[in-house]
């Protein structure tokens, strides 16, 4: 993805970070790891495009504005297993969702491909984690995310996507 060319970066994103490299992309935009100019933190950036964000899935959130269900519930939930959102920025285009770098940045895809034998002791520790987040995700009150990802943590390693 051109950053330029979609102009996903403009706004306020653009003079308080710095996009380093591309890190995957879904139906909604794209994700980039990032640096932040004044501290030199590496953080993952998911830009979310607006016009791909379908009716019933906007909210009205009294901190946040108009926002995306996924943008009001992330930037809320707040738990040891879910990536924390560090803040959120717009422009006319995108939503600009920053959020903490966890481990390496390595996904629990690329971690399963790189273990050819996955023993059944970590398959069962990940697998315990992937179910319990909806229930955290519902013990918190929160809505459920209808056909959106939340953020998972998983050991110390690497950072999922569960889809609920």
């Amino acid at each position: 993805m051109d950053l330029e060319q979609s102009r996903a970066c403009d706004g306020q994103f653009a003079e308080e970070y710095q996009p380093l490299k591309a890190v995957g992309k879904g139906a909604f935009g794209f994700v980039w790891k990032a640096v932040r100019h004044c501290d030199g933190q590496e953080v993952i950036v998911k830009f979310i495009s607006k016009t791909r964000i379908v009716s019933d899935c906007w909210v009205d959130d009294p901190m946040l504005g108009r926002v995306s269900q996924e943008v009001a519930i992330l930037t809320r939930v707040q738990h040891h297993n879910i990536v924390k959102v560090l803040e959120v920025f717009e422009n006319g285009s995108y939503f600009q969702m920053v959020m903490e770098k966890h481990g390496d940045g390595l996904d629990l895809f690329e971690f399963i491909d790189m273990q050819p034998r996955l023993d059944e002791p970590l398959a069962s520790y990940i697998f315990r984690q992937v179910c319990a987040r909806p229930k955290n995700i519902h013990m918190t009150g929160e809505q459920a995310l209808e056909s959106n990802m939340i953020h998972v943590r998983f050991c110390s390693a690497f950072t999922s996507y569960l889809i609920i």
